[in-house]
């Protein structure tokens, strides 16, 4: 249990069950829908009493999961094992107080009645307990750990005096009040393999890092996602002014007892949808494990009106309305025609240029041969972008044969179709070619056909979200989490995002909606992951392209490229054009502009500074695979190579956020915290 940042991570006191509005950053969780469910969180959460111990009067903190079930963390010493199941030392019991908030003097005490299950590596035991009815459990996440990273997060809990720490520091932080129930916001950083000293055969858990202040007390308290309400993790352990840890949450849907005595996760109790027939409505605000926060599947014809349902989402798509509506008359259903002469779906195509369309290889695969641009369709295939849906046309209308395939790229999994003529109506969309300055967390939308069966979600879920539905074009939004990599494609760079897509969504494109533009093209998803985009910053780099009548924004081809056919040198005493000034470049900016001044500095404190073991040292403390990396070559290539994969791994921030930490390097710390 540590503070991790001295700023910016408060501790916010909770009065009668609520809280007064936190000073910026952190203003924002005082609105709604936010405090509504920051409140039904703090009610569900109590600190742990120890009656019969001689030496601690309390333990740590609990909070409701179920019917009459808590967890709770740190009881490893009060218990031990009897037969198959574990039981209170001799003389000693604990309650759980819901109230110790500040100046509260009465409040709910329950009794722990049984340990239903404990799991030593992880000290977490589930209890059972007396809870009143008024006190809903909170609901623990099964989305994929990774998707979180950045998020964020807010941690409930009871911190107590810690005299190992800077007591200066912690006197500013609680103003010297302790034990007392404390909202304490902040991020989740990462996930790491985290070796419990409780593991008797010295084996590695997954933990989640996050850098919410805490001090001891906090064990056991739950780390909460603030745009879902869902518990992230359960917190345990931490270092001062270094990172916090918490078990995932979707780590314990492993644990059958956990499951079969009714602890809460999101999306184990669908409803059952044989025995009546589910409204539209219903459909959309149906939790389950692949929206645990409500990532719809919304038609994008008339996707307003289906969305008016979901108050978040249609305050954060509405403004947008038009370019929403423009994006989508660009997206056509690919469809190839069978041996029996039907025509079936085989994914997302959409248009970006003068009857060009880009879609994946994965979609093309079967009815094309040959490999980069000598690719071709095979002989008596007929295939073509059908474009009614998108267009309000009865179907088949509004189709366009595909006449060629410009190209299959040799390393992103994408193909560039040629259409015989693009339909009346049908507009292009443009590929973004640079990355937003703020990636995570931009609200973003897949537009897809979904009609395939392909999907490694439960049949139940795809039924609820898709069934009655399937051939149509859909609106499915959800948040940008990161930039990583395909799995199973290494080296491919991917944009993670949470939207409801299934596999067979294909080629669709991935649309910022606060510009419109499409700033990756969906390719795959992982069940309780994520999903995975090509960014078409990525793509727009490579001068191969460009030859093609793409329409990126802004145009990737440098100004300078013309100059090269130019009959004559340029004049050095012409008068040159004043060039726009750059905002000043952060590490948040992925990739890396090599051109600017602040990048090239980074580079040459570190490669002056730091030794090149100590830089794998760091990397790794980040999580990041230096593997990829070439240490035997040059220190100023090791450097540019290192900060460049960092960057598109979204770990630069923490890289240099980890050398800052290190008191060796404090006088260097310094001039890295201008870059943070």
């Amino acid at each position: 249990m540590a503070i991790i940042l001295k700023e910016n991570r408060p501790a916010v006191d909770i009065l009668g069950g609520t809280f007064e509005r936190p000073a910026a950053p952190w203003s924002h969780l005082s609105e709604a829908p936010t405090r509504g469910r920051l409140e039904m969180a703090i009610a569900a959460v109590g600190r742990v009493d120890i009656i019969g111990s001689p030496s601690m009067s309390w333990l740590g903190t609990a909070f409701v999961v179920g019917p009459e079930l808590l967890l709770a963390s740190g009881l490893n010493l009060f218990l031990h094992k009897e037969g198959d199941r574990y039981i209170f030392n001799q003389g000693v019991s604990l309650v759980i107080d819901f109230g110790r908030e500040k100046n509260q003097t009465q409040s709910y005490k329950a009794p722990v009645e049984e340990i239903v299950h404990f799991v030593q590596n992880w000290d977490i035991g589930l209890l059972r307990a007396k809870i009143p009815e008024s006190v809903q459990p909170l609901i623990l996440s099964t989305f994929g750990a990774e998707a979180y990273k950045g998020r964020e997060a807010i941690l409930i809990g009871y911190p107590a005096f810690d005299p190992r720490s800077d007591s200066v520091l912690i006197d500013t932080l609680f103003r010297r009040e302790f034990d007392i129930k404390r909202l304490m916001p902040g991020r989740v950083l990462r996930v790491v393999d985290y070796r419990s000293g409780l593991a008797s055969d010295g084996s590695k858990r997954r933990a989640l890092e996050h850098d919410c202040t805490s001090l001891g007390g906090c064990s056991g308290a739950p780390l909460i996602d603030l745009e879902t309400g869902h518990v992230l993790g359960i917190h345990f352990a931490g270092q001062f002014l270094k990172t916090n840890y918490a078990v995932p949450s979707t780590d314990l849907l492993a644990v059958p007892d956990f499951v079969q005595a009714g602890v809460r996760f999101a999306g184990t109790q669908l409803p059952s949808i044989a025995e009546e027939e589910l409204s539209q409505n219903e459909m959309l605000l149906l939790e389950t494990v692949i929206i645990p926060s409500r990532r719809p599947s919304l038609l994008a014809r008339g996707w307003l009106s289906e969305v008016e349902a979901l108050d978040l989402w249609c305050s954060k798509l509405k403004p947008y309305k038009d370019h929403l509506d423009a994006a989508q008359r660009g997206v056509g259903h690919l469809i190839v025609r069978n041996e029996k002469g039907e025509w079936v779906g085989a994914g997302t195509a959409f248009l970006v240029g003068e009857r060009l369309a880009l879609t994946t290889s994965f979609a093309v695969r079967k009815i094309t041969e040959g490999t980069g641009n000598r690719v071709r369709l095979k002989s008596g295939v007929k295939a073509a972008l059908d474009f009614s849906d998108s267009l309000g046309a009865p179907a088949g209308e509004k189709r366009a044969a595909i006449g060629g395939v410009k190209f299959i790229h040799p390393f992103f999994y994408l193909a560039l179709l040629e259409l015989e003529a693009a339909p009346e109506g049908a507009t292009g969309l443009k590929l973004a070619s640079q990355a937003p300055e703020q990636l995570g967390g931009r609200e973003v939308v897949v537009l897809a056909y979904i009609d395939g069966e392909e999907t490694d979600a439960p049949a139940e879920v795809v039924k609820i979200l898709y069934e009655g539905r399937r051939g149509q074009l859909f609106l499915l939004p959800g948040l940008a989490n990161q930039l990583g990599y395909l799995p199973g494609s290494p080296s491919v760079p991917a944009l993670l995002n949470d939207c409801s897509t299934t596999i067979d969504a294909s080629g669709g494109p991935l649309l910022d909606v606060a510009t419109g533009h499409v700033i990756g093209v969906h390719t795959k998803s992982v069940y309780l992951e994520a999903n995975y985009a090509q960014p078409t910053w990525e793509f727009s780099r490579d001068p191969h392209v460009w030859d093609f009548a793409i329409d990126f924004w802004p145009d990737p081809r440098p100004s300078w490229l013309k100059d090269w056919a130019a009959s004559k040198l340029p004049d050095p005493l012409s008068p040159v054009e004043p060039q726009p000034v750059a905002d000043k470049w952060t590490v948040e900016k992925a990739p890396i502009d090599w051109r600017l001044k602040e990048p090239r500095e980074l580079e040459k404190h570190l490669v002056e500074n730091i030794k090149l073991q100590y830089a794998v040292i760091f990397a790794q403390n980040v999580g990041f695979q230096i593997s990829r990396i070439n240490v035997n070559q040059e220190p100023v290539l090791f450097w540019r190579d290192l900060l460049t994969e960092l960057s598109l791994a979204a770990r630069l921030r923490l890289f240099v956020e980890e050398i800052c930490s290190d008191q060796n390097y404090a006088t260097i710390a310094t001039k890295l915290r201008l870059y943070l």
